[in-house]
C-alpha cells in the first residue's frame, strides 16, 4: 500500500505544466483532465477483458446500488491500477481473491493496491461494490447524467446518457476510449411493474422477492464504456426481421412506451431502408450477434450500442426521415464498431455519421437531394479545428465543426478523388478493415493515400487542424470575343495546398482545374463572365473574385 500511495502521489505532481495550462476551445485542462484523458502508468499496465455490472435501481431515492466484476489481463508486472468512479459515488469495498483490498481516491479516480505484485500476462478479477446518487443530467444527452422522468401516465421513466462526461459517473470502470471489454453482462433489478432494458440480448429475466425483477443482458462484442446504458419504463415490446442481400437475418427489437405502440410500429418501418442503405455503402451491420434495438427515451437520442436511445417523438424532418433513427444508427458503424481512442479524434465518430445522413438521402432521393441536404448543414460550419488536443479529456461537443465541417470535408474529399467507385470503396474498406477496433486519424489518411495513389496530407492538414477554410482567389478577363482568361490560386493556412476543383467551362460542362499557392491562368472559350461558376456545392471552400 505504501508503494501504491507513493506512486500515485508522484503521478499527480509530475503532470506537465503544459497539460495544466493548455488552452484550446477556451478550455483550461487540469490534472484531473489528464488522469481521465490519458493512458497513465496505472491504466496502461492492464487490459480490461470483461465487465459484469449488477445494479439495483432505487427510483424513489434516485440511487443505484450494486457491483462490477472486472476481468483484466496484466500487460506488465504491476502492484496497482487506476479505475474511475465519480467522487459522489461511494465505494463500499473492492474484493480480490475473496479478500478486501485497499484503495485511495483522488476526486473521480481510484488507485487500487494489490497485496503482492501481479505478473505480466496473468489474468485476474476484482469486484467493486458501490452505491450512490449519480449526477442528474442538466440537458441530456449533451450535458449528461441520469434522467429521472415520469411518462404521460405518471409512471417512472429512467435513462442515462454519459458520452463526454464519462461512464464513470455511474459505474466503476477504466474510463478511457482505448480499452473496450471483449464482452459484457449487465444485470438490472427494477420495480416489477416496469421493464429494464440494456445493451445486447436479454438472456434471463427473474422476478425477485422484494418487488423487483432482474433483467440480465449480454453483449458479445467490444463496447465503448459510454455506450453502456440502462433504460427503465412502462415499455411494450415488438420486433421485426431485416434480411440483407446475403440473406443474413437481423432481429430488430423495439421497446416503446405503451401508449406509443401503434405509432412506433408504423414509424420504425424506416429502419429497414436505413439498414439496407448503410449496408450497401459500408458492409454488414457490425453487431448481428447482439441484434439491433431501439428504446424510447425522454431525451433526444444517443448511439448506445445495440440499444439506441430514441426520443424524437416519432417525427420526420422536412427531408422525410427521422434524424435520430438515421444518425444514431449510423454510429453503429462509426463510433461503436470503428472507435477512436481519444476524444480529440471524435471526428471519426461524428463527421462520418453526419456525412452518412447525406448518403441516406442519396439512397432515398438521389445525389442532388443529398447535396441539398448538405447545404442545410453549412450554416453550422467553421468555428474551430476539427481535431482537438490529445490526452486531456477534450470536450469535443462544444463545437459543431466535428459534425458539420467534418461532414463537408468528407463530401469535399469525395469530389477531390473524383471517382465514386473508388470513394465508396474507401468508405467500405475503412468500415470493414477497422470493424470492432480502435482507429486513428492517421489510419484513415493512410488508407486514402493507399487507395487513391495520391498524397493528400495537405488536404487533411488544412481541414482537420485549421479553423479557416481555403480561399480560391480568381480573376476573369475578357481576351477576345467569347473568350475569357481565368487566373486563379489558393490562399490557405497550409503551404503547398493544391486541391483540385471543378469550374464551369460551358453551359452544361464542368472542368477540373489544379490551383496551388501561385497564380495560374487558362483560357475559357465560348464562355461569358456571368456564365462562369465554381462548383461550390461540391467543396468546402471560400471564393473571392478579384478585379
Amino acid at each position: 500500500m505504501r508503494n501504491l500511495f507513493l506512486k500515485a502521489f508522484l503521478l499527480l505532481i509530475t503532470i506537465t505544466s503544459a497539460s495544466l495550462s493548455a488552452q484550446y476551445f477556451h478550455d483550461s485542462f487540469t490534472k484531473y483532465d489528464t488522469l481521465r484523458g490519458s493512458l497513465g502508468p496505472y491504466r496502461s499496465n492492464y487490459d480490461v477483458l470483461s465487465y459484469e455490472l449488477d445494479l439495483q435501481v432505487l427510483i424513489e431515492r434516485k440511487e443505484i446500488r450494486g457491483s462490477n466484476i472486472i476481468k483484466f489481463k496484466c500487460t506488465e508486472s504491476l502492484d496497482s491500477i487506476q479505475l474511475d468512479l465519480f467522487k459522489n459515488m461511494y465505494i463500499d469495498s473492492i474484493v480480490f481473491l475473496n479478500e478486501n483490498i485497499g484503495f485511495r481516491r483522488d476526486s473521480h479516480h481510484v488507485f487500487i493496491g494489490f497485496p503482492w505484485e501481479l505478473m505480466k500476462d496473468n489474468t485476474h478479477f476484482i469486484e467493486v461494490y458501490y452505491h450512490g446518487m449519480p449526477i442528474i443530467a442538466k440537458n441530456a444527452p449533451w450535458n449528461g447524467g441520469f434522467v429521472w422522468k415520469k411518462d404521460k401516465n405518471g409512471l417512472d421513466w429512467v435513462g442515462v446518457a454519459c458520452e463526454g462526461v464519462g461512464a464513470s459517473l455511474w459505474w466503476p470502470n477504466k474510463d478511457h476510449l482505448s480499452d473496450e471489454p471483449e464482452d459484457m453482462k449487465i444485470h438490472l433489478s427494477v420495480p416489477s411493474h416496469l421493464v429494464g432494458v440494456s445493451n445486447g440480448r436479454l438472456y434471463k429475466q427473474r422476478r425477485l422477492r422484494n418487488g423487483y425483477t432482474k433483467y440480465s443482458w449480454k453483449v458479445d462484442n467490444p463496447i465503448n464504456n459510454y455506450n453502456v446504458t440502462l433504460n427503465i419504463g412502462d415499455y411494450e415490446y415488438f420486433s421485426d426481421i431485416y434480411i440483407n442481400e446475403d440473406e443474413d437475418s437481423l432481429e430488430l427489437e423495439y421497446y416503446v412506451l405503451a401508449y406509443n405502440l401503434d405509432t412506433a410500429r408504423k414509424h420504425f418501418e424506416q429502419v429497414q431502408g436505413m439498414l439496407e442503405c448503410f449496408e450497401s455503402f459500408l458492409g454488414p451491420y457490425p453487431f448481428y450477434e447482439d441484434g439491433f434495438k431501439m428504446v424510447e427515451t425522454s431525451y433526444w437520442g444517443m448511439e448506445h450500442q445495440s440499444c439506441i436511445a430514441y426520443g424524437n417523438n416519432y417525427r420526420n424532418n422536412r427531408w422525410g426521415f427521422d434524424y435520430i433513427i438515421v444518425h444514431e444508427s449510423g454510429h453503429e458503424w462509426f463510433g461503436n464498431s470503428l472507435s477512436c481512442s481519444d476524444h480529440a479524434e471524435m471526428w471519426l465518430h461524428e463527421s462520418f455519421t453526419t456525412y452518412m445522413e447525406s448518403l441516406y438521402m442519396e439512397c432515398q432521393k438521389g445525389e442532388a437531394s443529398a447535396i441539398d441536404y448538405l447545404k442545410s448543414q453549412r450554416i453550422f460550419i467553421n468555428k474551430e479545428p476539427i481535431l482537438g488536443p490529445m490526452d486531456v479529456n477534450f470536450r469535443y461537443w462544444v463545437s459543431s465543426d466535428m459534425y458539420y465541417k467534418g461532414s463537408w470535408m468528407l463530401h469535399t474529399l469525395r469530389h477531390v478523388i473524383n471517382d465514386d467507385v473508388l470513394w465508396f470503396d474507401v468508405l467500405n474498406i475503412f468500415a470493414s478493415r477497422f470493424a470492432k477496433s480502435n482507429v486513428t486519424t492517421k489510419d484513415f489518411v493512410k488508407l486514402v493515400s493507399e487507395e487513391s495513389g495520391r498524397n493528400l496530407d495537405y488536404f487533411f492538414e488544412q481541414y482537420l487542424n485549421n479553423s479557416d477554410l481555403p480561399v480560391l482567389k480568381y480573376k476573369l478577363k475578357k481576351k477576345r470575343k467569347n473568350t475569357l482568361e481565368l487566373q486563379y490560386m489558393w490562399e490557405s493556412d497550409v503551404k503547398g495546398f493544391r486541391m483540385p476543383v471543378k469550374v464551369r467551362t460551358s453551359e452544361d460542362k464542368y472542368r477540373m482545374i489544379f490551383p496551388d499557392n501561385q497564380w495560374k491562368s487558362m483560357l475559357l472559350e465560348n464562355l461569358k463572365a456571368d456564365e462562369f461558376e465554381i462548383a461550390e456545392h461540391l467543396y468546402l471552400i471560400k471564393t473571392e473574385q478579384l478585379k
